[in-house]
């Protein structure tokens, strides 16, 4: 409900309804479990899409520690969360705090699948656009 709530430019109820579905899923599957935190990195995405940068980054930020907890900071879906939560400091007007993750997702990247690999070019690109 919340996508589409979000389609149809109502924030306010998109946000609501992530919210919900955010507590319920916490309380159901348990923080860190891996739909309990999609449904946090859907309520950030929803912040920063209504211009709500701090409470994005807040939300990214706790679900990219808990996923580090649950696996590794290696996990690509840890690196990911990374890669969000740089996009939401470079969106919120924080090139610094983006630079430095953007890098990180870069070289764990590199590390774990290769340079020639095709995610490293989103990589790049969205490093050089945060410069």
């Amino acid at each position: 409900m919340g996508r589409s709530l979000e389609q149809a430019r109502l924030a306010g109820s998109a946000l609501a309804s992530w919210q919900s579905t955010v507590a319920a899923s916490a309380r159901r599957l348990g923080p860190g479990q891996a739909n309990a935190l999609a449904a946090r990195d859907k309520l950030a995405a929803a912040y920063e899409s209504a211009g709500r940068f701090d409470d994005a980054i807040a939300v990214f930020t706790g679900a990219l520690a808990e996923r580090e907890d649950a696996s590794a900071p290696e996990h690509p879906d840890a690196i990911a969360a990374r890669a969000q939560l740089a996009s939401a400091f470079r969106r919120g007007g924080k090139p610094k705090d983006a630079i430095a993750l953007y890098k990180r997702v870069l070289a764990d990247q590199e590390r774990l699948a290769g340079a020639d690999h095709l995610g490293i070019i989103a990589a790049r690109a969205d490093l050089a656009a945060a410069k």
